[in-house]
Formats: structure tokens, sequence, C-alpha cells
């Protein structure tokens, strides 16, 4: 091993620098690496140091060759969740799109982790964030299938679009009621993705959280004002798909948001009337309510 990989790997930051600095532009020990050893700037990438990177890079180090997998640093760097690597390497020029062996790129694995914060960072330096992967999944249904509600609110901050479909035209939201994700549903509900949208079969996500048994994603469906009642290819309804999977809690779920949706309507109606009862014809101001007559 180097001096130059040993800092790096002992965490010695300003020994690193030193060294990157002694050992001067194009200098061989930039680029070691040995038996299933990374070279440095894979060493400083995996471990964080944005520093390291920027002293490479003015070194003029190899910052764009990918591993054995395809991973680049930037992979690297979103797999452990180093923000502050992707934006130098942004600064840098190297790639923060190009797609592994699974056509995955550092999006997809910082949205599959859980690492809002690289996503952000990823979004600022101009990445692609609505990349497909191998099956046409972008970093959202990445984030959607694994449950992370902060990704999706990244995603949706930094503009990428939630609504696009896989190879089976499910969107992330299909994804997240396959999986019972309910927080998910609600984060995309506010970021306004389509809780409507339809995969290759017609099923909406009410299908999948039906069939799947999640009670509480049907909750967060009907909290985020998407239908409960779609038909899709096959003639079914989230309704029957509960009561053909046995799954009696979604059927409970199903009732208590259509009760509280009448219930709310009834209200809206009963209140609207009531408006209706104070205009006078002619359109003048409105008629005074009267006391009871004692």
């Amino acid at each position: 091993m180097t001096k130059l990989s040993d800092a790096i790997e002992r965490g010695d930051v300003d020994a690193a620098v030193s060294e990157i600095v002694a050992l001067g532009r194009g200098h061989a020990d930039l680029e070691w690496t040995g038996p299933s050893r990374p070279r440095p700037a894979q060493l400083a990438a995996i471990l964080g140091q944005a520093t390291v990177i920027n002293a490479l890079r003015e070194a003029g180090a190899d910052l764009s060759t990918p591993g054995r997998s395809r991973e680049t640093l930037a992979h690297l760097a979103a797999l452990q969740g180093h923000a502050a690597v992707i934006t130098e390497l942004g600064r840098a020029g190297a790639s923060l799109n190009a797609g592994d062996m699974d056509l995955m790129a550092p999006a997809h694995w910082a949205a599959q982790l859980g690492h809002a914060t690289v996503i952000a960072a990823l979004g600022e330096a101009g990445a692609d964030l609505n990349a497909g992967d191998r099956d046409l999944m972008t970093p959202a249904h990445w984030a959607a299938q694994h449950g992370h509600a902060a990704v999706i609110a990244a995603l949706g901050e930094a503009g990428a679009s939630l609504n696009v479909g896989d190879r089976d035209l499910m969107a992330p939201a299909h994804w997240a009621a396959q999986h019972g994700h309910a927080a998910v549903i609600t984060a995309l509900g506010r970021a306004g993705a389509d809780l409507n949208a339809t995969d290759a079969a017609g099923r909406t996500p009410a299908h999948w959280a039906a069939h799947n048994g999640h009670a509480a994603v049907i909750t967060a469906l009907g909290e985020a004002g998407a239908d409960l009642s779609a038909t899709d290819l096959s003639g079914w309804t989230p309704s029957l798909l509960a009561t053909e999977r046995n799954h009696p809690t979604v059927s409970t779920a199903l009732l208590e948001v259509e009760k509280k949706a009448g219930s709310e309507a009834a209200i809206h109606y009963t209140a609207f009337l009531d408006r209706r009862s104070r205009q006078p014809a002619d359109g003048g101001e409105p008629r005074p309510t009267r006391s009871p007559q004692h």
C-alpha cells in the first residue's frame, strides 16, 4: 500500500492532501491499486473525503474510470450517503448519470438506500433523476418500493417525475401500495403524484393495496383523495379484491373511507343549502336569520 492510500484509509485527510501535493501531477501513486484494493479516488469516495477528491482532481487523477461492475465514484459516494462528495464530483465534471451493470445510476443507489441528502445534491449538480434502469424503474420507483418517504420528498423538490411507469407501467405509487408503505403514499400525494395511475392491467395503487392486504395504504390513499372504486381491465375493484383475498381489514378501511367521504359530502351539501336559503332571489343582501318566536 502507498502512503497516499494508507492516509486515506486511516481517515487522515490532511496527510492525504499533503501527499497528493508532494507527488505532483501524473504520479503513478495517484492511481495505485492492488489485489482487491480500490484506487485512491475510490477510497476517498467510499469514505466521504470530498477534500481529497478535490485534491486528486487538481493533481489530474482519474475520476471517471468505473470499477469492475461499472460503478463510478458517484455510485460509491451515493452508496454511503456522502452528499459532499457528490457535490465535489459534480464540480469536477465527473459523470453523475452513468449506469452500472443493471443500468442503475447513482440516484438509483441513493434512492434505494434512503439517502435523501444525496438525491438533493445530485439534483443540484444537474444529474438526471428520471433515468430508468434495466426495468425502466426510476429513482422514485426504488424509493417507493423500499419505503423512503424522505427521498420521495427530495425527488419532488428537485423536480423529478413521480408518475413515470416502469416496464409494466407501474408508477412509484403502485410500488408503494404493493409493499405497504403508507407514508410514501402520503409523500407522493403531497408532491402532486397521480395516485389514480393505472398499470398495464388497469390496476390503480388501491388495487395493489387491496390485493396485498395493506389497510393503512387504503386509508392513506383515501385521505389523499384517490379513487378507491376504480375497475381494472379484468373487472376487479379494490373492494372485490379485498373480499376475494380475504383481507377484512382492507374491506373495513374501504368502508371507513367511504363513510367519511359521505359524511363530508353531507356536511358540504348542508352548508350549500344553508347558503342558498340566505341568498335572496334578486341577488341582494342575504336574508337575516330569525330567532324562534316565543
